[in-house]
C-alpha cells in the first residue's frame, strides 16, 4: 500500500502543460514529422518485408513520420475544441501528461493501422492481427521515449525551479524591509462604482475571477486582508499599474506585491508565493518565470 501510495503522489505532482502556444504546437508537429522519419528509416525498429511496400522505404518512413505528425495537430486541435479545461496547467499533473501522450500513441497505431492500405501490397490490411500489430508497436517504442523524456524533463524542471526558489527566498526576505511610500493609485473600471483607490503598500495581489478582479489589501492599522471585488480585467488593472514596478504579473490570473511575498517554493509548474498574513499562495506560471527572474535580480 506504502509503494501505491508513493506511485499515487507521484503522478499527482503539478506538470506543465508545454502546448499552450500555437508556435510550439506547431514546432513539435514538425519535430515528430521529421524525427519519426529518420528513426523509421535508420533505426528500422522492427521487421519488414521490404516486397509488400509499394513505394521506397524512405518515403514510407515520410509518411509515416506526417502522420504521426498530422494526428498530433489533430489530437490537440480536438482537446483545445471540446474539452479546453481539461488541459489548463493550474490543474495538470505528470499523471495527466503521461496519460496525454499514452491515448496520443493509442492514436498513432490505430493511424498506422489505416495506413497500412496506402503503404502495403497486402489483401490481409484490415485485419485483427495488423490492427493489435501496429497498436503495439507505437506504444512499446513510444513509451520508451515517452518515460525518458517526460520524467526526464519533469527531474530537470523540479531541480532548477527549486534551486531558483531557495535563491529568490533570501531575496524577498530582503524586499519585505524596503519602504513603498503612501502613494495612492486609482484603478479605473468601466463603472464607477468598480473603481478602487489604495495606497501601493496595501497591496498584497489582485486575482482574476470570473469578469471580476479580486483585489486584496492589508489594513496596516490592524494587520487584517481586505477582499475587494470588482468587475474589470486584469489586462486593464495592470496597464493602470504599469508605473509601479513593485507590482508585477506572474500568471495569466495574478498580479502581486513582490514586498509582501514571505516565501518562494518551486514545482514543475512555476514558483509557488507566499504571501504576508495570508494563507492563499500565488502561482507564477513557466510563462512568466522569465520576468519575475528579471526583477529579483
Amino acid at each position: 500500500m506504502l509503494f501505491i501510495q508513493k506511485i499515487s503522489n507521484t503522478l499527482n505532482q503539478p506538470y506543465p502543460f508545454f502546448y499552450e502556444s500555437v508556435k510550439r504546437i506547431l514546432i513539435t508537429a514538425g519535430a515528430f514529422v521529421l524525427g519519426v522519419s529518420l528513426f523509421l528509416y535508420l533505426i528500422q525498429p522492427f521487421s519488414y518485408n521490404f516486397d509488400e511496400h509499394r513505394y521506397p522505404f524512405w518515403i514510407i518512413s515520410l509518411l509515416n513520420g506526417t502522420l504521426v505528425g498530422s494526428i498530433f495537430l489533430f489530437y490537440i486541435a480536438l482537446i483545445k475544441g471540446f474539452a479546453p479545461r481539461l488541459i489548463d496547467e493550474e490543474f495538470w499533473t505528470l499523471g495527466r501528461e503521461l496519460g496525454f501522450w499514452l491515448l496520443f500513441l493509442l492514436l498513432v497505431g490505430v493511424g498506422n493501422f489505416f495506413l497500412r492500405e496506402l503503404i502495403y501490397d497486402n489483401p490481409n490490411n484490415f485485419s485483427f492481427y495488423y490492427f493489435r500489430t501496429e497498436v503495439i508497436h507505437s506504444l512499446i517504442v513510444g513509451s520508451f521515449f515517452l518515460l525518458f523524456i517526460v520524467t526526464g524533463k519533469y527531474l530537470h524542471i523540479v531541480s532548477s525551479t527549486i534551486d531558483k526558489a531557495s535563491t529568490w527566498n533570501s531575496v524577498v526576505r530582503d524586499y519585505r524591509n524596503k519602504q513603498q511610500g503612501e502613494t495612492e493609485i486609482t484603478v479605473h473600471a468601466e463603472s464607477a462604482q468598480d473603481t478602487i483607490r489604495f495606497r501601493v503598500s496595501e497591496f498584497l495581489y489582485a486575482k482574476v475571477d470570473g469578469n471580476y478582479i479580486e483585489f486584496y489589501l492589508m489594513d496596516d492599522k490592524n494587520e487584517e486582508i481586505q477582499r475587494h471585488i470588482k468587475r474589470n480585467t486584469l489586462i486593464n488593472v495592470e496597464e493602470q499599474l504599469k508605473d509601479v514596478p513593485n507590482i508585477i504579473r506572474v500568471h495569466r490570473s495574478y498580479l502581486v506585491n513582490i514586498y509582501k511575498i514571505e516565501c518562494v517554493s518551486g514545482n514543475a509548474q512555476g514558483y509557488r508565493l507566499g504571501i504576508k498574513n495570508s494563507k492563499d499562495i500565488v502561482p507564477v506560471s513557466r510563462s512568466y518565470i522569465s520576468a519575475f527572474d528579471a526583477v529579483m535580480r
